[in-house]
This record gives structure tokens, sequence and C-alpha cells, in this order.
């Protein structure tokens, strides 16, 4: 059997659908990738409003060099000359009362260089960056129970003095996730993969363009130029099954397509209405446990002036309401761009709740950042990305979910997949490619 005569559907234009079509199209299927969105790039798209003087991204994003995955895709796909990575790695802060500091990596082999840095770093007490760099180095080398969450892990090991300055930030931009979402296991992976490199670890960076720019517009024509069929604005929203396998496959926009494989990159809300479409599909529902897991917010303000200072690409600001702020201008090198200020894993409402309004926002901003104090802002918005972050139930963790399902015919990816990262690019990056890589090999075998 031929792969090349074999087609695939692949639902779900997120990095893990992109990762999976590439691979399956260069392993010689003919692929068509379809997404409910407009565009490309799930999560990873920019917006635009009438009002308002420039587009904003769907929320900031941070990169880390050594993911090697994601880092190959994005050299494949020809968009790796749109990150930054500064080296050797800075990492401003700004505190409430105008101060500011700076946590710097050492040019010394990972993780010497982190280790050195937080030993100079003047915001923790010495017995504090003592506990950090010893917490650092038994969580890299050292076994941990995946049961236990961040949280749990840290409270045994640390103060609150280094989980306020060091550990909830970290965690808040590599991870999108509260600390006790998420095991430790997936922590310790971060580490090893992300910052423990020996010569990439640690070069943590950031698109230079708007999202939509680069995993929309030039994802979209390399895409097609390779011969993959892209329908936007396109759900599926039903199969129908035969013989165990899924024979047709319908529409939104009307219609319904045969396809010889099925690759439902998707997360797992999303996988739920899908498998709910169909008799089978309850079985899948009942085996990755969609109905238990949650889905959390992440929500951002950007704001606009006519004239302000340019502060640092990213500043991490544990005293705020906010707890980093990204600026714009710095990371696109255009004046006009918005600074936007990242809230975390909390949705508006819950900001709401919390009294977090546009003036105490810019009260504290302007606190934390004097240069600020005299800017006007003439436009400003608070957005967030409801289903930002998918939690895994409990006793899910340190379990390997399969990619292969019941079903001869139909394949999962997402980032919520990955039996050790949290979702992330790399994560949904690694397992569309392990997804296509399996489908390939089930074809090539005479």
């Amino acid at each position: 059997m031929t792969n090349r005569r074999q087609t695939v559907l692949v639902i779900g234009g997120g990095a893990a659908g992109i990762a999976a079509a590439w691979q399956l199209r260069r392993g010689g299927m003919n692929v068509t990738l379809v997404d409910r969105r407009s565009s490309l790039g799930g999560r990873l798209t920019s917006h635009a409003h009438e009002a308002l003087p420039t587009v904003f991204d769907n929320g900031p994003h941070l990169f880390l060099d050594s993911y090697r995955q994601a880092m190959q895709l994005f050299r494949e796909l020809e968009i790796d000359d749109c990150f930054h990575f500064p080296w050797p790695l800075e990492v401003p802060y700004a505190f409430a009362a105008g101060s500011a500091e700076r946590l710097t990596a050492w040019l010394l082999p990972s993780p010497l260089n982190f280790a050195a840095g937080l030993l100079n770093f003047k915001p923790l007490w010495v017995d504090a960056r003592m506990r950090t760099v010893k917490a650092i180095l038994k969580l890299i080398k050292g076994p941990v129970d995946s049961q236990s969450s961040i949280q749990q892990w840290l409270e045994k090991r640390t103060g609150e003095e280094e989980v306020h300055f060091f550990w909830k930030p970290l965690v808040s931009a590599t991870m999108n996730a509260n600390m006790a979402d998420v095991s430790v296991a997936a922590l310790r992976e971060v580490f090893r993969s992300g910052f423990c490199s020996p010569l990439r670890g640690g070069r943590m960076g950031y698109c230079r363009y708007p999202l939509k720019d680069v995993f929309h517009d030039k994802v979209l024509r390399k895409l097609e130029s390779a011969g993959i069929t892209v329908r936007l604005n396109e759900a599926v929203i039903g199969a129908e099954i035969e013989r165990n396998r899924i024979k047709w496959v319908s529409f939104q926009q009307g219609g319904k397509s045969c396809f010889d494989h099925i690759v439902a990159a998707l997360p797992p809300a999303a996988l739920r209405k899908f498998a709910g479409s169909f008799g089978a599909g309850e079985a899948i529902i009942k085996s990755y446990q969609l109905d238990d897991w949650r889905e959390t917010a992440i929500s951002n303000l950007y704001l606009w002036a006519r004239q302000r200072p340019l502060l640092d690409p990213v500043t991490c600001t544990p005293d705020g309401p906010f707890d980093w702020v990204f600026d714009y201008g710095r990371l696109w090198g255009n004046a006009e761009a918005p600074l936007c200020l990242m809230f975390g894993q909390r949705s508006l409402v819950d900001l709401k709740k919390a009294g977090v309004t546009r003036d105490l926002v810019l009260e504290k901003l302007s606190a934390a950042f004097p240069t600020l104090r005299c800017v006007d802002w003439m436009a400003s918005r608070f957005s967030q990305e409801a289903r930002a972050i998918s939690i895994k139930p409990h006793n899910l963790w340190g379990k390997t979910l399969p990619l292969k399902t019941d079903l001869d015919n139909l394949t999962l990816a997402g980032d919520w997949l990955d039996p050790v990262l949290p979702p992330t690019v790399e994560a949904g990056v690694r397992v569309g490619f392990k997804a296509a890589d399996k489908l390939l090999y089930k074809y090539e075998r005479p």
C-alpha cells in the first residue's frame, strides 16, 4: 500500500494541527486541514478593531529556543527568523514601589548559568536564594511524585519569598497555569527541556511580528504551496461510522466527505463536542475522561498612547494585580504598538469580582514604572482567551493517553496529550509530529 494514495483530514489549525498536516504532507499524503476560526494558529493569533490604533495579539507568548521540535517546525515553515532570543537571558523586574532589578543568567553551561544568576538576585535574601538553587537542582536531578502539584512540592522546599518573586512568575510565563493545577513532573520537564539544554538552554524569546502575520499569513502560504488544502471558517459537525471506521464527516457549511484517516487536533472541550456527534464517540469521551477536563482563561489589558517611553520587551511585575508587562513597541519595533499587562490564569469575571479596574491598573502601573506617570492613554481594551488552558484531571497525572483511538482511522493530537509537558507550543508540535509519524508508519509497512 502506498501512502501517496491516502487522504487525511486534520481537524484543528493550532500548533498540533499545523505540525501534523505538515508532517503528513511531507510523507506523501493528501492532506486537508480545516479550522472553525477564520485564521490558522489557534491561540497564536491577533485581532483588530476599528476603534483601536493597531492590531493586538490574542495574548502574550514566550518561546524557548531549546524547544527543539517547535523550532524544527518553524525552520521548515520558514518562520524561524520571525523570532528573537536575547542572550544572555535577562529578566527585568519592576516592583510596586518603583524600584527595578534584573535576574541575569551568567555565561556558564546550563543549569549553572541560572544558579549563578539566582545567587546574585538581590530581591531575595541570601537564604532564599540558596533554597531556590537547591530546589532547582533537586527538581532537575531527583525523582518527583507525579501526583504532587507544583504548589505541594514547593511548600516542602521553599519559602513564601521565593515563591512570590521567582516560582510563581516562572510557572505563569512558561506553563500558563496555576501552581495547584499542574503536576510537578511537568515543571521538571520544562526545566530539563527548556532550561538545561547545553547550548540553547534558557534562551527565552518572543515573536517580532503580530502572531497572525506569522502563524496565519506566512504559514498558510507555506502549507498551500506544499499542496495542503486549507479550509477556514469550517467546522466538522458530525461523522458516520461503518465497521469501526469513520466513513463520512459532515461539515457546517454543508456537504460531507470521505477520508482514509482523520486526525482530530482538538482541545478536550472541542473533541468532546465532536465525539458527541456520533454514537461511537461515547467510548472516546469515556476513555479520555473528556467530561472531567477543565479549561481556564487568561486575561490581558492592552493600552495605547500617542506618545510614551518604551520599556523592556518583557518585564516581571510580581507585586502588581498583573504578573507581566509586554511592550509590543519593543517586540514589534513599532512605536504605535500597545503595552500589554498579563493577568495570568484569571477570567475577566474573576478580575471584576476582585475589583480590578482600568483605573486601578493604571495606578499600579504608574507606581511600578515611574516613567509612565504622565502618559495619556488614548485607548485600552481588556481581552481574554476564555479557553486558554486545558487542565488535566488529577487521576490522569502521570499517565500517557494514547493518540490512536478505538476507531480504526481516528487519531488524536493536541498539546494536552503530551505525557509530560504542560500545554505549550512545544507540546502541541511534539504531539502533532508524533501523531503524523504513527500514521505514516502504519501505511509505509508492506
